[in-house]
């Protein structure tokens, strides 16, 4: 599936658009949570710290390749899917749910951006849009509707694709 129709898909099922969308939006997210639940999801509910960062992530790092701050989007991604998942400990569990949102909050502060165009138009938008069909539904207002994928910010990196 190409990124760009995957990432629209994303935010119109986050949003909720029409029947079509919550139907392919439910198949989605059944084929997010179908993967094990990573090993390492009490290591960083753990080490998350109050603020909602991690203390081994560079949230000023600009690099074009290993760029640090996607490393948080995916532990956001992977904690929604330890907390939608049936029958995990972590399965809606309202401490993992507010961690992830005091995570995603202090993303959205802190705004990183990579001097690499995939990773601001890509990298960090899959997992963000992952997350968000993941969590539908306990997210009822706009903290983590505002995030990468949101459509009113296409093109933040500023240049074009190469």
């Amino acid at each position: 599936m190409h990124p760009g129709l995957l990432l629209t898909l994303l935010a119109h099922a986050a949003l909720g658009a029409d029947a079509d969308v919550d139907l392919l939006a439910g198949r989605l997210r059944d084929s997010l949570l179908a993967p094990a639940v990573a090993g390492s999801i009490p290591k960083w509910l753990a080490n998350q710290n109050p603020d909602g960062t991690w203390s081994d992530i560079n949230y000023a790092d600009k690099s074009q390749t290993g760029w640090s701050p996607r490393d948080h989007v995916v532990r956001l991604q992977s904690l929604a899917a330890a907390w939608a998942k049936p029958a995990t400990k972590w399965t809606g569990v309202d401490s993992v749910l507010q961690k992830i949102r005091r995570g995603a909050e202090v993303y959205l502060a802190k705004n990183p951006v990579s001097t690499n165009w995939w990773y601001n138009e890509i990298g960090e938008d899959l997992p963000w849009g992952q997350m968000l069909i993941l969590l539908r539904g306990a997210v009822a207002d706009s903290t983590l509707r505002g995030g990468p994928c949101a459509l009113t910010e296409i093109g933040r990196s500023g240049r074009e694709p190469t």
